[in-house]
C-alpha cells in the first residue's frame, strides 16, 4: 500500500539527486549548536545564565549563504519566527527541525545535484526551495521523529536523508525511483503511523459492524421466539 506524506508534490515526479550515503554524511555532521536540547530555544527571547539560539537568524543566515543577492532577508526572519511560534511545543520541534535541514541543505554535494540547475535559477527561486523543504520537514516529520534523533542512529540518519531529498523533489542517485519509493514507505515513521492508524480505524469499524450484526441477529431471534 503506497501512502503519501506530505513531503513531495505529488504532481512533480521525483528525481535523481546525490547518492542516499552522502545526504545522511552530512546529517551525521550536524554540529552542535544545530542541536539544542528540546526546550531550550523557548519563545525565541533570551534567558539570563542560559545559552540561547535565535534559530530565525541562523536559518535566516544559511539562506542567505545559500541565495547570494536575496533581498528579503528581514521578510525571511519574520516567516521564520511566526512559523516558529505554534503553540504546544510545536514551535520548538518546528525550530529544531529547520536548525538541521538548512544546514543538509547547504550542502554543495546537495545542491551540485543536475536537476536542481533547473530549480536554483536565482537568489528567489533557491530560497523558496529551501523554505519549501524546511517547512515540509518541520510539519510532516518533526512530529514523528524528534529532530534531536535525526543524526543519532543509522536508522534515524537513513529515514531524514530520504524525507530531506523528497522535501526537494528528489530521490537517491544510487537508486531507481520505484526503489526509492519503496523503501521510503518502509522506513518511514510518519507512513508507518499513517498506515497503524487507518488500521485502527478500519479495526474500529469492524467491530462496530460486528456489533451491529450481533445485535440484528439478537433481535430477529427475539423475534421468532415471539411468534412460536
Amino acid at each position: 500500500m503506497t501512502v503519501r506524506d506530505g513531503l513531495v508534490d505529488p504532481a512533480q515526479p521525483l528525481r535523481p539527486g546525490p547518492t542516499l550515503a552522502t545526504v545522511m554524511q552530512r546529517i551525521a555532521q550536524t554540529p552542535a549548536d544545530r542541536l539544542p536540547a528540546v526546550g531550550a530555544l523557548g519563545d525565541g527571547s533570551p534567558r539570563p545564565g542560559r545559552a540561547h539560539v535565535d534559530a530565525a537568524a541562523v536559518v535566516s543566515d544559511t539562506l542567505a549563504d545559500l541565495a547570494p543577492g536575496g533581498v528579503r532577508t528581514q521578510q525571511q526572519i519574520a516567516w521564520l519566527r511566526t512559523f516558529f511560534s505554534a503553540p504546544g511545543g510545536f514551535g520548538d520541534q518546528r525550530a529544531r527541525a529547520a536548525l538541521i535541514t538548512s544546514w543538509v541543505l547547504a550542502d554543495p554535494a546537495l545542491r551540485r545535484t543536475p536537476v536542481l540547475a533547473e530549480v536554483l535559477t536565482g537568489p528567489e527561486a533557491t530560497t523558496d526551495w529551501a523554505l519549501t523543504a524546511i517547512s515540509r520537514l518541520s510539519t510532516v516529520l518533526a512530529p514523528v521523529l524528534e529532530p534531536s534523533t535525526w543524526p543519532s542512529t543509522t536508522a534515524t540518519r537513513e529515514e531524514t536523508a530520504r524525507a530531506v531529498l523528497r522535501a526537494c523533489g528528489l530521490h537517491p542517485g544510487d537508486e531507481t525511483a520505484v526503489d526509492a519509493e519503496a523503501r521510503w514507505q518502509t522506513v518511514s515513521t510518519a507512513i508507518q503511523s499513517l498506515v497503524l492508524a487507518q488500521l485502527a480505524e478500519e479495526a474500529r469499524r469492524t467491530e462496530e459492524l460486528n456489533r451491529a450484526l450481533a445485535a440484528k441477529r439478537a433481535r430477529e431471534a427475539a423475534a421468532q421466539v415471539s411468534h412460536v
